[in-house]
């Protein structure tokens, strides 16, 4: 082999492998400043300090300390390293000098006549295609953390993870395929699917479940589990990044605290206090929300306003269907809790906060 294409191959693994850390430095040193300057005014504008304010505010330097990087931005290297190694240059250990898994593709296992050899080639092509479909991911991922200013240190630990988990699956729906793999057409298509299966392993890993099933189909008694994707406004994305902060249904989100959501994703307050508000009315409604949404009550906040009309609210039971005894309940309960009140007051200040430097509409010439 030249010193062109070693060089070729060096140059390619270190630039795999160097763009975690060039990420996490580049977050840390010119975008997080900017995340906790607008995180430092949304907290003055509602007047929390450590004076005033809930019993623990946390802060950036708490959640997103240096020294918190330095394990999950290793991981994640290590494997992209390692990754990079078998794309690049894993047919060198079988003494393969002029085989590339990327170029040659399922064509290389046509290269070789030894059997035992031509497996663990295939292997290494599953394991290569599979790091290349979740680095392709991971990358895409960190690009919209950075815009965002949404880069916290677990999201290095969710790639690394991701990677080693996409292999793994990579790996076992290529051995379910292996009784086929003599067809030349599942030869052909198994490095694709390897690709896919790096893209989206989850995917992946629920069609093994299907075709194995350990354990029977629930029956009745099932607890409803109030999933996110009954929030109108959260799609997949969101439901991922909240995930991460440990909401995984409506119920963790209507109890949620706004100032460490504020601080934690990349959300602006008002669309979080509008899932908050989706939320607690799902919590009290569950399926019979959907015929309040189709009488104009999306959230919590609809429902407070509309109950101090009694003659509204009787209203709305006419229209949406739903009891109005039911409702009247739910509506005692809300004017009870200072937690929405306190929601609203919070929607109100955000509101009327103006950026530095914009002019207010009372100001001349704004």
């Amino acid at each position: 082999m030249d010193w062109a294409t070693m060089t070729m191959r060096i140059v390619g693994i270190a630039a795999l492998t160097l763009f975690i850390p060039l990420t996490a430095c580049s977050f840390y040193c010119f975008r997080l400043p900017r995340k906790e300057e607008e995180y430092n005014r949304i907290l003055a504008v509602l007047g929390y300090t450590k004076e005033g304010g809930p019993a623990y505010i946390p802060t950036i330097k708490n959640e997103y300390s240096a020294f918190d990087y330095v394990l999950p931005v290793g991981l994640a290297t290590l494997i992209s390293l390692l990754g990079s190694i078998v794309l690049i240059a894993g047919p060198r250990f079988l003494n393969l000098n002029d085989v590339s898994l990327i170029l040659d593709g399922p064509q290389v296992i046509s290269k070789l006549d030894d059997t035992a050899l031509s497996t663990k080639l295939q292997g290494m092509l599953i394991i290569g295609m599979a790091f290349v479909g979740a680095y392709i991911w991971s990358i895409q991922n960190i690009f919209r953390r950075l815009s965002t200013i949404d880069l916290p240190p677990g999201a290095y630990y969710s790639v690394g993870v991701r990677m080693i988990f996409a292999i793994f699956v990579s790996l076992m729906v290529y051995y379910s395929f292996m009784p086929l793999s003599k067809a030349a057409f599942v030869k052909q298509a198994l490095p694709v699917l390897a690709f896919l299966t790096g893209m989206f392993p989850q995917r992946a890993l629920h069609y093994l479940q299907e075709r194995v099933r350990f354990s029977p189909k629930e029956e009745g008694g099932k607890i409803e589990r109030l999933p996110l994707s009954m929030i109108q406004g959260i799609d997949m994305f969101q439901r991922v990044r909240l995930a991460e902060v440990g909401i995984d249904n409506a119920q963790n989100l209507s109890e949620a605290n706004l100032v460490e959501l504020l601080l934690r994703t990349p959300f602006n307050p008002k669309l979080i206090i509008d899932w908050i508000g989706q939320a607690r009315l799902y919590l009290h409604f569950k399926a019979d929300v959907l015929k309040l949404h189709s009488a104009g009550i999306r959230t919590i906040f609809d429902l407070k306003s509309t109950g101090e009309d009694e003659s509204r609210l009787k209203a709305l039971a006419e229209e949406s269907g739903v009891p109005e005894q039911r409702l009247n309940l739910v509506y005692d309960i809300t004017k009870k809790d200072a937690g929405i009140d306190n929601l609203l007051e919070a929607e109100r200040k955000l509101l009327g906060w103006q950026a530095p430097g914009r002019p207010k509409k009372s100001d001349p010439g704004a």
